[in-house]
């Protein structure tokens, strides 16, 4: 039965499993019209395991794959890809075999379809005959794949697929590391991923490795001190590479993306009392990270990022209360720091470069707020923010200004089985959807009318509002788009029904390149000339009187160097 331990003397030795598909010997009469692609999965006595396919007339016999051990022991120790493995196979071993590293845990691992197809087609007789033995032989086959894949699964090392990320969707590689093929690199590679948290799947993965990683995989297979590698390769401390290499295993794959210069460097501004004990903390910090770098463009090394970094891990990231709400708040003090400038510049007489004024201003701002603490500093932007709703409520209800002001949309219509999803392209729009939903959105006239920032109302099919999404785009170029907040009536969380409908906008948006690509020379043309004058005024207006009411304090940094400024 395939996936059983062969009973032949001469494989015992070498092979513990051999799995072969198809199977169905009568298939293959004695002269096959046709090679046959069969899919095969063998473990060594070794420990190592292999998948490959190999095309031949009649069904392999594992005798024929013995060499593969050395193969595959070759691409465990030297880190080889697949392709490399196979060329190896031909060239060194005579072996015709495609070596393959997919998953194979499961029945839909395996294209039945397109193995079987080649044998069946050496099926003889009518055609009433051929189909209805091609469905028996087609479900016969794959119910003994089943039984032969659990089988398989049932006899590997449940020590190795304990350390695997996913012993559902492992790859052979995954498991070779492991198993190694030799007895010193085997107990290294344990011993290392039991004291360590690292995943060492990050030094197989067959991508070009940075010079730290490729370090560490030589010293976790020397039996070497890995602390010794951080320590001289990042010129770290050996407690900050001890916490580096005691980072959660979920975590180093996928928020840090394999940047152990990028965690070194910020574990190593980081206060020891500050630097993370849970796997909520390493989250938080790298989240925190980004938004200080991406959202308020600080200077990493400098001392703002370094002294709110730690003002953030210190309070343990609860300065606010989700990823959504810190990336706000961050965009929200940009806005602050704008109108403040935009403040003084339009107070100064006369014909002078007002430009290069606010940019004066911006830098005195950011320069007296960086001496602040992070929770004053984000205190300040929350009181702006309400100053700036208040005013603005009065100026729409007057209607003052107002008209006019309109800002096209990525995606004009948008809908899911369960939701609507309509674009906000007025500051009318903003404002209304505000009231109704109890929350703002109404400080993002500047950004959406600059197409920084877009801003939908979705809602049932009965048109009940739902929940206020924001989303804006990551980079320069505007190709990657990402939620900034999306929140369901004051700021309650969003339904799953919601969310799904922002994640398929998302992908359309991002899919849509002609949509896509006519909304952003748009954008790229308002980064280049000044703004309508409508939304001047609105803004102005509306900014000047917040400034005034929540932060005079910046307004008379600002106002110090319009003062100087004239003496220049």
């Amino acid at each position: 039965m395939p996936g059983a331990v062969l009973a032949e003397p001469e494989v015992r030795p070498r092979v513990k499993q051999f799995l072969v598909f198809p199977d169905v010997q009568e298939l293959l009469p004695a002269k096959a019209v046709r090679l046959i692609d069969f899919r095969v999965l063998i473990e060594f006595e070794s420990g190592l395991i292999g998948s490959f396919h190999t095309a031949r007339r009649q069904i392999p016999n594992p005798t024929e794959f013995l060499d593969l051990d050395y193969v595959l022991q070759g691409m465990s120790e030297k880190y080889q890809t697949a392709g490399y493995a196979s060329q190896v196979a031909v060239d060194e071993y005579g072996l015709d075999v495609e070596i393959l590293d997919y998953r194979f845990q499961h029945l839909s691992d395996w294209s039945t379809e397109q193995h079987l197809a080649a044998a069946l087609s050496n099926l003889a007789g009518s055609h009433a005959n051929i189909m209805e033995r091609r469905n028996s032989l087609q479900d016969s086959a794959r119910e003994r794949l089943q039984m032969g894949l659990a089988s398989f699964m049932s006899r590997l090392d449940p020590d190795i697929l304990s350390r695997l990320a996913n012993p559902e969707t492992f790859v052979p590689s995954d498991y070779n590391y492991f198993a190694a093929g030799n007895p010193t690199l085997r107990r290294n590679r344990l011993q290392g991923n039991q004291v360590f948290g690292l995943v060492f799947r990050n030094f197989t993965d067959h991508s070009p490795p940075s010079i730290v990683l490729s370090a560490l995989t030589r010293a976790v297979d020397a039996g070497t001190s890995l602390v010794s590698v951080l320590c001289q390769r990042e010129k770290l401390s050996p407690a900050v590479a001890k916490l580096i290499l005691k980072c959660p295993t979920d975590l180093f794959i996928e928020p840090w993306r394999k940047d152990i210069h990028f965690m070194g460097q910020l574990l190593s501004m980081l206060e020891p009392a500050f630097r993370p004990k849970s796997a909520a903390e390493w989250v938080a910090l790298h989240g925190c990270a980004k938004t200080l770098k991406l959202a308020l463009h600080l200077d990493m090394m400098g001392p703002v990022f370094k002294g709110w970094l730690n003002d953030a891990a210190q309070a343990k990231y609860a300065l606010w209360s989700d990823d959504q709400e810190r990336d706000l708040v961050c965009m929200i003090i940009i806005e602050m720091t704008q109108s403040v400038a935009d403040l003084v510049a339009n107070s100064k007489r006369g014909n002078g470069d007002r430009d290069l004024l606010r940019t004066e201003v911006r830098k005195a701002v950011w320069e007296y707020l960086g001496h602040k603490r992070l929770g004053t500093v984000l205190e300040m932007a929350k009181g702006w923010q309400r100053s700036f709703e208040h005013e603005q409520e009065k100026l729409v209800s007057e209607q003052l200004v107002t008209s006019g002001i309109r800002w096209p949309s990525v995606v004009e219509s948008f809908s899911t089985p369960t939701r609507l999803v309509t674009p906000l392209v007025t500051p009318e729009d903003l404002y209304y959807e505000g009231v109704a939903m109890r929350h703002c959105v109404a400080t993002y006239t500047r950004m959406c009318a600059k197409g920084e920032v877009q801003i939908w109302s979705i809602r049932s099919h009965d048109k009940k509002r739902c929940t206020t999404l924001a989303t804006w785009f990551l980079d320069e170029d505007g190709k990657v788009v990402r939620v900034m907040q999306h929140h369901a009536l004051g700021n309650g969380p969003a339904d799953s029904e919601s969310i799904a409908a922002a994640d398929a906008l998302i992908e359309r948006i991002t899919s849509d390149e002609q949509d896509f690509s006519k909304f952003h020379v748009w954008r790229k043309s308002r980064q280049n000339v000044a703004e309508d004058f409508n939304v001047q005024t609105l803004t102005y207006q509306i900014s000047s009187l917040a400034v005034k009411a929540s932060v005079p304090e910046l307004l008379e940094v600002g106002m110090k160097c319009l003062k100087e400024y004239r003496l220049k």
